[in-house]
């Protein structure tokens, strides 16, 4: 099924609705984000998409999008949506099905520049860095976005200029809801520690200071551990660009302590 057929299924769909009177603006589809998965259905092209906040959104598009999905796979695209008719779910193969669901598709698409970030960090102007540093070639960010009742918080890690190899949560969620963590207290200074988890994965990035140094001089500590079922899998630790966990924005978000504490690695 290519393009000419979409038109043509859409024009049938438009002739017996009456509301469908043809195409209009799109409410609320992302006007820019991450392509991650396009195939063709039997009504569209149906894709998946990473928008700003990391929120995976299911979308429809024109089949000439599915068609050029090689090049777009993996990469910021801005998008041009139309409000359109198609053959309702239940119509199957039924043909001439008169019954048609109004939905936004996107029509156009192209690459689009990489968004604006805060220096250092994955986290768009909107958004507190709440931790970022640089673990050899990734870069490793918190960040907070305002919302409704409070900040939405995400973890993120992934290479500059490239979409992030992961976000956690998937959209951003309450920070007592999606972490937990505490602050770190010993002789001659202290941090902060902020885990998440995914199913029987966590990563907790932590940030402390402390008289690690030669001849017990102060010296910083900052990384993100990774464990699975407890164990310690790996240290990635910031390599450049610190900017330490904030104690007081963690007090402020209500963030949860968690039993199982953390040492530092």
């Amino acid at each position: 099924m290519r393009r000419g057929l979409l038109f043509g299924i859409l024009g049938a769909a438009l002739a017996v609705s009456a509301a469908g009177a043809g195409p209009g603006p799109a409410p609320a589809q992302p006007t820019s984000a991450i392509l991650l998965k396009a195939e063709e259905g039997d009504r569209a092209c149906y894709m998946t998409l990473r928008d700003d906040r990391g929120a995976t959104v299911e979308a429809y598009a024109d089949f000439a999008i599915c068609e050029r999905a090689p090049s777009l796979l993996g990469r910021r695209v801005e998008f041009t949506w139309e409000m359109l008719n198609l053959p309702a779910p239940d119509c199957g193969a039924e043909p001439g099905c008169p019954r048609s669901v109004r939905v936004p598709v996107a029509m156009g698409a192209r690459l689009a520049a990489a968004p604006a970030l805060k220096a250092g960090s994955l986290c768009t102007p909107s958004e507190t860095v709440v931790f970022a540093c640089q673990a050899g070639a990734r870069t490793v960010s918190v960040c907070a976005a305002p919302g409704t009742g409070g900040d939405r918080v995400q973890y993120r890690i992934g290479r500059p200029g490239a979409a992030p190899e992961l976000v956690l949560p998937k959209a951003p969620g309450r920070p007592r809801d999606v972490t937990s963590g505490d602050t770190l207290m010993f002789s001659g200074g202290g941090g902060a520690w902020l885990r998440f988890a995914n199913g029987p994965y966590a990563y907790t990035v932590y940030s402390a200071i402390g008289r690690w140094g030669p001849g017990g001089a102060p010296a910083e500590k900052a990384g993100v551990l990774v464990e699975k079922a407890g164990g310690r899998i790996a240290n990635l630790r910031c390599t450049a660009g610190e900017a330490a966990l904030d104690a007081g924005w963690m007090s402020a978000a209500g963030v949860r302590p968690d039993a199982r504490g953390f040492d530092l690695p």
